[in-house]
């Protein structure tokens, strides 16, 4: 309120309410919308999170000057997440359920991207292979058809997700990175924050990527609620267990309306 530099903001989903405000659509009717009219500031009615996320354009960065940049392309395919964990706010920001691409619209888009000359793609969903299924449909039609490419997931995807098959055939279509949050090498600490998975999952996963020669990067995080000394060092040692690529250790923060923030707050 107090930065008077700032006249729009746009809530969750920016697609079709960015397009209704530069189009003129009278403000108060824009769902989605928090504008200023003169010292007051007014929040109109949320806009429901989009379900059909083939109807809406993947970027093509056309005003961009693409040399600038890695030439590394980087695709979102899914939205929100079912899970709990008690520190993440993408609940808060794109929802619970889970809606997503199908592979026929993903597959267009790196064919589009292909045809152009780049050949790594980073794909940064927040929970990629929630759907095996779709993950495997996405790889039929990817076999055989591009030559030179490859796959990163650095975001992360869940340990109970992975399995042996669908590992193997994200290796036979480029994927070569991928990153686990594992956060607590503790079950106790897994459940307080409500991970939903044990570490026996997680180690599992970790083996067997690390087998299959994928570039493993393991994702930690310190100060969880009633954490110790000596499970911060368990973490340490796991970090260590495996032929991982990276590892990463990240304070825990509360972010605003997390069950986490709330822990806090009492």
């Amino acid at each position: 309120k107090k930065n008077k530099n700032v006249d729009f903001l746009v809530k969750y989903e920016g697609e079709e309410t960015l397009f209704e405000l530069i189009n003129g659509t009278p403000l108060s009717e824009v769902k989605g919308l928090i504008y200023r009219k003169e010292n007051e500031i007014i929040e109109n009615e949320d806009r429901p999170f989009k379900v059909e996320l083939d109807d809406i354009p993947f970027p093509k960065y056309l005003k961009f000057n693409l040399n600038n940049y890695d030439p590394v392309i980087p695709l979102i395919t899914s939205r929100g997440c079912p899970y709990q964990c008690i520190f993440c706010p993408i609940k808060n920001s794109i929802g619970s359920k889970f809606r997503y691409r199908s592979p026929k619209n993903l597959y267009e888009e790196v064919k589009y991207w292909y045809n152009k000359g780049y050949r790594r793609f980073q794909i940064l969903d927040d929970n990629f292979t929630l759907l095996n299924d779709r993950i495997f449909s996405f790889c039929e039609l990817l076999k055989d058809q591009f030559k030179d490419i490859s796959f990163a997931l650095p975001n992360g995807i869940r340990a109970d997700r992975i399995t042996q098959e669908l590992l193997v055939e994200l290796k036979k279509v480029g994927f070569d990175f991928l990153a686990i949050g594992v956060e607590s090498a503790n079950d106790r600490i897994l459940k307080i924050i409500k991970k939903g998975e044990t570490l026996k999952q997680i180690e599992n996963a970790i083996k067997m990527a690390t087998e299959l020669g994928f570039d493993v990067e393991l994702f930690f995080i310190i100060g969880s609620p009633t954490e110790t000394e000596e499970e911060i060092r368990n973490s340490f040692a796991f970090a260590k267990k495996y032929p991982v690529a990276d590892a990463k250790f990240y304070n825990m923060i509360p972010f605003p309306n997390t069950e986490l923030s709330k822990w806090v707050t009492e």
